[in-house]
Parts: structure tokens; C-alpha cells; sequence
């Protein structure tokens, strides 16, 4: 049983300033995370990329699946994982470049 509502956590990352978060005809906020993790191939020095995820109320993302086109913030990428977080209210989704 989630801790908080749905409702709840739509205020609070509205609160937060939540972006848009686009797949398919649906729109929501969600949360964005960039953290400053660099991604490197094994023995090389070459930039891969950076770590992209997203926090979502787990029922706005019905339908999400990996591999799906997304828009986050205006920017075109790819769902590369999905996962619940702790009781399932919230869902952490790793995204990537298109």
C-alpha cells in the first residue's frame, strides 16, 4: 500500500519542477536526474554517455515499455529500463539517447 497518493506525488514533483515526459499520446511530469555519472567502454578513455533518469507516478507510465520512443524535456530518447521503486507508487525509468 503506497505510502502517499497519486495525487501527492503529482504536487510534489510539480513542486519540484517536474518536466514534460512524452510517449505515444501521453504527457506527464516527472522528475529528471542527471547525475554527473560518465559511462566508459572497458580500457578506453572515450565518453559513452551520461546516466539519464526519470521518477514518475508508476500509473501516469501505463503501457510504457522498454525500447519505446520518448520526449523528456524536449529532448528525443529511448526507454532503456523500467523499475519500480520501494512500494510501487513511484517508477524510476533509465533513459537514452534516440
Amino acid at each position: 500500500m503506497p505510502l502517499i497518493g497519486a495525487v501527492d506525488l503529482r504536487a510534489a514533483i510539480a513542486a519540484l519542477g517536474g518536466v514534460d515526459f512524452t510517449f505515444g499520446s501521453t504527457t506527464v511530469k516527472v522528475l529528471l536526474r542527471k547525475p554527473d555519472v560518465e559511462l566508459f567502454k572497458a580500457d578506453e578513455e572515450e565518453l559513452v554517455g551520461r546516466s539519464v533518469t526519470v521518477l514518475a507516478v508508476s500509473e501516469d507510465l501505463a503501457g510504457l515499455v522498454a525500447g519505446q520512443a520518448i520526449t523528456v524535456a524536449g529532448e528525443s530518447m529511448k526507454v532503456h529500463r523500467i523499475m519500480a521503486e520501494s512500494d510501487g507508487s513511484v517508477t524510476r525509468v533509465v533513459c537514452k539517447k534516440a
